[in-house]
């Protein structure tokens, strides 16, 4: 999990915490120059560690930050495989949690995938209603994950194609 932040903005961490054996998380607070504050959490729920527990202690963080007037953002990878909506109750339970709280959940699509499946694992959490908001999943072999991402702004994304030459071992020899 990665969090990149511009240098420019001033943060501290939150006592914000998701407390519960099987997941790892930081919470952080921005104050911008205007009356705006946000605050973003970065989560990995371990893939075989207790749901219930997980969701009781999401869901009391979560009514946390929706009695403040701050926007958040909570992303990572919660072991949760959004696709099994309708198969699992477990993940009908979780998106229903997050919707009761005006929640929008990015994205829509796998965030892992490989020859035999599909998951979409990976997540962004936010009660920001901003049309400006952008959601992007970068489709790239970096990790067994896809990298996603969102901007709360006007973005101008130029991407710049590279030629690749794949060179196997027979081509070698």
């Amino acid at each position: 999990m990665a969090l990149f932040i511009k240098d420019s903005l001033a943060y501290h961490v939150d006592k914000l915490m998701v407390v519960t054996t099987g997941c790892e998380n930081i919470w952080l607070q921005f104050d911008t120059n205007s009356s705006n504050t946000f605050i973003i959490g970065v989560v990995y729920k371990h893939p075989n560690s207790n749901y219930e527990d997980f969701q009781d202690k999401l869901d009391m963080t979560i009514a946390k930050l929706s009695a403040t007037s701050s926007k958040y953002y909570i992303c990572g990878n919660f072991n949760i495989d959004l696709l099994k909506y309708h198969e699992d109750k477990h993940v009908e339970a979780y998106v229903n949690m997050l919707y009761s709280y005006g929640c929008y959940i990015f994205p829509s699509y796998p965030t892992r995938v490989s020859l035999n499946s599909s998951t979409l694992t990976d997540h962004i959490h936010t009660n920001s209603a901003s049309d400006d908001l952008q959601n992007f999943i970068l489709v790239h072999d970096i990790s067994d994950h896809y990298p996603l991402f969102i901007s709360a702004g006007s973005i101008n994304l130029k991407f710049h194609y590279k030629k690749l030459c794949i060179v196997t071992w027979n081509s070698l020899s």
